[in-house]
């Protein structure tokens, strides 16, 4: 997961033709499978990290990009309900707000979920 201002985006951090997207429309990116997705899944780092389910949105304030939400699953596809939609969107409405308040922060948060699957409870 990265929640990065989009100066702070190290290059490899993200498939380029989804960074591409968001900047060039402001819009956000669901792929259901990457692997399988045109034109997302002839992309290197698609193909290199094996991207199963894909979401960024990106975090904006008074219709300035000013950041992105990048999400990522290399296990499964389909990940992305739209209940998880909903409260991820919520989210990236307000990282936006909170980082339109800190001019000149470079920083990019990049948080690995563990991928060894859970026993069912």
């Amino acid at each position: 997961m990265f929640i990065a201002p989009i100066r702070a985006l190290p290059p490899a951090a993200l498939p380029e033709s989804v960074y591409h997207f968001v900047i060039r429309t402001r819009d956000s990116v669901l792929l259901d499978d990457a692997s399988k997705q045109e034109p997302f899944s002839a992309d290197a780092y698609v193909r290199s990290h094996n991207s199963r389910s894909i979401m960024c949105l990106p975090l904006s304030k008074q219709a300035k990009l000013i950041g992105m939400l990048y999400l990522e699953n290399n296990l499964a596809s389909h990940v992305f309900t739209p209940a998880r939609i909903a409260v991820l969107s919520l989210l990236a409405s307000q990282a936006g707000d909170h980082l339109s308040k800190m001019p000149g922060c470079t920083r990019t948060y990049r948080t690995r979920i563990p991928t060894s699957p859970r026993p069912n409870v």
